[in-house]
């Protein structure tokens, strides 16, 4: 039980077999191991180095070749199946790795199409307010009515509302609302809509506007435009005036930027040389 318990501590503590051997070497001196003790443990450190090394050299492969197959999402068993089988022929892999690989991919299938019907189950359409399809699908529509497949600003056929090129129209007057049916505003902005644009109820986070997702904010997008400033402000410290960088930025913020001084450049003078 020592040896054992020697030979694990070893392990774990060695990191080359020339170090291990110095270490037994040592030990066989002082007169904790024998020459068979000391042997043993050595044989011992070579296998569990070379098992060390395969299972390494094994993951890395099955990590690869489970990359690839990841390629195979949507597809039937059997061409997984078909493909793992040249994976096994071509020796790269065990016929059980081929198993638990087959398993795996499996698994992480099960867990898209899982996904997909939470995803699709969670869809709620703008028209009827009914969940599990969307307003592209619902079977409640009229086209003809709502307007479908028009341009909202200039009631195009031939584009939508992104591709529209009359800018400076305001408002949609050519889309109809789901709520109130009415022509000349969206949903979103209908006086009967007490959610805007959330369905289930819920605000943006920052304004706690209902009339627009946490993305789009007027405010997060002033925010970001004050966050460059202060960096450029900064930055601009940084290089003008060394260590007064604070003293630079308030002058900068308070309006104070014309009484800095600039700098004024240096005349370099022509040298001669004469001979």
């Amino acid at each position: 039980m020592e040896v054992n318990k020697l030979a694990a501590d070893l392990m774990h503590s060695v990191s080359s077999l020339e170090e291990l051997k110095k270490r037994v070497k040592q030990m066989s001196r002082d007169g904790k191991l024998g020459q068979h003790q000391a042997g043993q443990i050595i044989r011992r450190w070579r296998v569990h180095n070379r098992q060390a090394d395969y299972l390494k050299k094994k993951n890395n492969v099955m990590n690869q070749l489970s990359g690839d197959l990841e390629s195979c999402q949507g597809q039937s068993l059997d061409d997984v199946k078909k493909l793992v089988n040249e994976y096994v022929a071509e020796g790269k892999i065990s016929r059980r790795d081929a198993g638990t690989l087959i398993k795996n991919w499996k698994n992480s299938e099960h867990r898209r199409i899982k996904r997909q019907l939470i995803k699709e189950k969670r869809k709620r359409c703008l028209y009827c307010r009914q969940a599990g399809h969307m307003y592209s699908q619902c079977p409640s529509r009229d086209e003809q009515t709502m307007g479908a497949g028009i341009c909202f600003k200039c009631g195009s056929s031939e584009h939508t509302l992104a591709k529209c090129p009359r800018k400076n129209v305001k408002g949609y007057p050519y889309a109809v609302c789901f709520v109130c049916k009415q022509r000349g505003h969206l949903s979103r902005d209908c006086d009967n809509n007490p959610n805007g644009i959330y369905p289930d109820g819920g605000s943006c986070d920052i304004c706690g506007s209902q009339k627009h997702l946490k993305r789009d904010c007027p405010e997060l997008k002033v925010q970001g435009n004050d966050a460059k400033e202060t960096q450029v402000l900064a930055a601009a410290g940084t290089a003008m005036s060394a260590g007064d960088e604070d003293v630079f930025v308030e002058g900068v913020e308070d309006g104070l930027v014309d009484s800095v001084p600039p700098k004024k450049k240096k005349k370099l003078k022509k040298k001669v040389v004469r001979f």
